[in-house]
């Protein structure tokens, strides 16, 4: 008899576990369902409930979730409005313009000035040798010391080798009377000149390819960013990315083309001037 009663009484308390427990499952699921936690609306804070809705002038009730997606749409829109345009060439003409100025004067107008800037001096042929020497040696020095000195300043970089340049130039006009043509230490100023001409000429034109991939970097990090904000991030990113690659290679080859260009025309200034002056 004892066991008997036991026993109902065991069976009375798990059905009664049992009906407590699929209670609360059911409480729980119709929670879920109030709160828009069924399909992930539950993240948005109840903004995916049926309930929560808003009437619209087309006689339409659409829930509050609409109005944030429609909200998210907007501002993917506006910033892929103000994506960063892509670069024109008009932007680089002063880069240009830079190069072309010092490549006709390393490449023509200077090595064709230094024999006859040399001239007023006591040793010609000796201040002549280690003007060359001095220039050919400061050449990898300018490119080696764009790897631990800053090369965003190219502008006040090609300015000083246009001044150092200058200094050649100037002696050159001043033969056979140079400045300190009466020491016997006077072609110094030559041989320091060219040399240092060698080096800022040399750090520039490093220097400014440099800066261009430090832009061109730049863009596409902006790019990238506007095309993830966007819908549809992962074609965007794509083809920004082509695109600034094909703005990359058509600055380097107006850039080729600019320093060949004034490599000619320094040498034909040279030549017109060494005929005229002889």
């Amino acid at each position: 008899m004892y066991e008997e009663i036991g026993t109902s009484t065991s069976s009375s308390s798990s059905s009664s576990i049992s009906s407590s427990r699929a209670a609360a499952a059911a409480a729980a699921v119709a929670a879920a369902h109030e709160e828009g936690g069924v399909g992930g609306g539950g993240g948005r804070g109840g903004y995916g409930s049926i309930s929560n809705t808003q009437h619209y002038d087309d006689d339409d009730d659409r829930p509050l979730i609409a109005r944030v997606v429609a909200a998210d749409n907007r501002a993917a829109a506006a910033a892929a409005a103000v994506a960063p345009p892509t670069p024109k060439k008009e932007s680089h003409k002063a880069v240009f313009t830079l190069q072309c100025l010092l490549s006709a004067l390393a490449y023509g107008i200077v090595p064709s000035t230094l024999p006859l800037a040399c001239t007023g001096y006591s040793d010609p042929s000796r201040t002549l040798m280690l003007s060359t020497v001095g220039f050919m040696c400061a050449d990898p020095l300018g490119k080696l010391a764009t790897s631990f000195l800053p090369t965003g300043r190219i502008f006040l970089s090609g300015f000083s080798t246009m001044v150092v340049a200058g200094v050649v130039l100037f002696c050159a006009a001043q033969s056979p009377n140079p400045p300190l043509s009466g020491l016997p230490w006077g072609g110094v100023v030559v041989i320091v000149a060219n040399t240092l001409f060698s080096f800022s000429f040399s750090f520039t034109s490093i220097s400014i390819f440099f800066d261009r991939r430090r832009k061109e970097e730049e863009e596409q990090v902006k790019k990238a960013a506007a095309a993830v904000s966007g819908a549809g991030g992962g074609g965007g990113g794509e083809g920004g990315g082509e695109g600034g690659g094909e703005g990359a290679y058509e600055w380097f080859a107006w850039s080729a083309f600019m320093i060949q260009t004034g490599a000619f025309l320094g040498t034909a200034v040279s030549l017109v001037a060494v005929l005229a002056l002889s």
